[in-house]
């Protein structure tokens, strides 16, 4: 089990262009893995661009890991086949891009939806449910089997009913990762997004079991991880080490009150005192300090 820092909690901080410099800031915290957007440099294959994130990954002894950013009008869900078509020819890309630079897997809901999803204005079915669950389902097969000649892993994240509705219990995950029916396909477990849907976080996880291929943690109010009755984390690292989890324990916390992510994420307030970039890493360095005393005990 390793552990890490996801680019979300830096927020306006964060350049998407500019990997390295996240990569040397993460290191900061005594992350393991990083985890992050493939740039425009990396989804192009940049050979240069490459070179130099492989480098500072094993100058810094830091795993990469990629989340995948879905395209404004793409979306594997669509009844369009040619949208459904452009949206697996990108996660195809963010596939070979891990590759390249050594990460070995894709994560997040990009893989296989949109995020976050509005559908304030699209009265959802049971039906329809059913019917895009499976476009999505046979888009990501289709990446699946192009990811297995990268040696790369997809993890398809659970997530909310408020922010997607394909997936929305370690159940609804099991089911889905069955219907893809690809060995290189697991799912992605975040105790956030576990906290608002499942009875028992501990029991969450253990029904998630081996196809756990990658964990996000945060608080219920997405604060980094620290002592509260809430998250049993202890009982969580039990049942991830029965497990023989090996994958990264990421933290994905949101701190500040400030632009599209913190829109996106519905944070509407600061959450720690100082949100200067030295303050997110000083919170994120106890936070994965906290989370290896309760996950290795």
């Amino acid at each position: 089990m390793k552990f890490g820092v996801h680019k979300g909690t830096w927020g306006k901080y964060y350049n998407p262009q500019d990997t390295v410099t996240f990569l040397e800031q993460a290191a900061r915290t005594g992350a393991e893995t990083a985890e992050f957007n493939a740039s425009d440099a990396m989804l192009a294959h940049d050979a240069a661009e490459i070179r130099r994130v492989r480098e500072a990954c094993d100058r810094l002894s830091i795993e990469p890991l990629l989340t995948v950013a879905m395209p404004a009008g793409l979306d594997m869900r669509s009844p369009d086949k040619y949208i459904r078509e452009a949206a697996t020819q990108h996660v195809i890309r963010t596939c070979q891009s891990a590759a390249e630079i050594g990460a070995r897997s894709i994560n997040g809901a990009g893989s296989y939806s949109t995020w976050p999803s509005r559908y304030d204005f699209d009265m959802i079915t049971p039906e329809d449910k059913i019917e895009r669950t499976k476009r999505s389902a046979e888009c990501v097969h289709n990446v699946a089997v192009k990811a297995q000649e990268y040696g790369v892993r997809i993890n398809v994240e659970i997530l909310n009913r408020f922010e997607n509705y394909i997936i929305n219990t370690v159940d609804e995950g099991l089911a889905f990762v069955r219907q893809i029916d690809c060995p290189n396909v697991g799912l992605l477990v975040d105790a956030f997004h576990l906290s608002h849907e499942e009875d028992d976080l501990p029991d969450a996880f253990a029904r998630a079991g081996k196809m756990i291929g990658h964990v996000h943690v945060t608080e219920p109010n997405r604060k980094v991880p620290y002592h509260t009755a809430r998250i049993p984390w202890p009982e969580i690292g039990r049942v991830l080490r029965e497990c023989d989890y090996e994958g990264s324990v990421t933290i994905e916390a949101v701190l500040a009150f400030e632009g599209a992510g913190s829109y996106n994420m519905r944070m509407w307030r600061d959450q720690i005192e100082d949100t200067s970039l030295d303050g997110r890493l000083d919170a994120l360095y106890h936070g994965l300090n906290y989370l290896r005393e309760q996950f290795l005990q």
